[in-house]
């Protein structure tokens, strides 16, 4: 991989969405102008954390060639790997909490259910949402960037081209 660039611009709106996350998580209030930062402006913040981070996802992909970018992807998945498990151990008491109150009457089974659906497909709470969507994304951006693998192929899972080639 070549030198580190440091791209300040996309620095400094890093930290203008970091402080809008917490001004969307902590102001409340009931002026238009508070809702309007609240719920049009801050709603930026995210999507942009996104962008820049497949931004520099495939920034370095591309900087690497052949297997060094699969060893690269597998690197970063396992980074982020660590960090959803150590986030996982930590809000599961959490988690558990949060089930038992919000339905005292389950089952077990719906408890474990629950508790898998949480942590494999939606994130409990936190940024844990954030780090499951940045694991699935990061294979997804491998596989669209270096194999070449049509998106809609990806996420249809080869039905929507299948079904369109019928269709003609």
């Amino acid at each position: 991989m070549s030198e580190k660039k440091i791209f300040y611009g996309i620095d400094y709106c890093k930290l203008l969405c970091a402080i809008l996350i917490v001004f969307m998580h902590t102001v409340r209030g009931h002026s238009e102008l508070v809702y309007w930062i609240r719920d049009v402006i801050t709603t930026i913040a995210v999507p942009y954390f996104f962008i820049v981070s497949g931004f520099f996802f495939g920034r370095n992909i591309s900087l690497t060639e052949g297997t060094d970018s699969l060893k690269y992807t597998k690197k970063y998945f396992k980074r982020l790997f660590v960090l959803y498990t150590a986030w996982s151990v930590l809000v599961i008491p959490v988690s558990l909490l949060c089930i038992n109150v919000r339905y005292p009457e389950s089952s077990v089974f719906f408890r474990i259910i629950y508790l898998i659906r949480m942590y494999f497909l939606s994130g409990s709470c936190g940024i844990y949402w954030y780090i499951l969507a940045l694991l699935i994304n990061c294979w997804a951006l491998y596989f669209v960037y270096i194999k070449k693998i049509p998106m809609l192929w990806l996420l249809g899972g080869g039905n929507i081209i299948f079904c369109n080639r019928r269709l003609v």
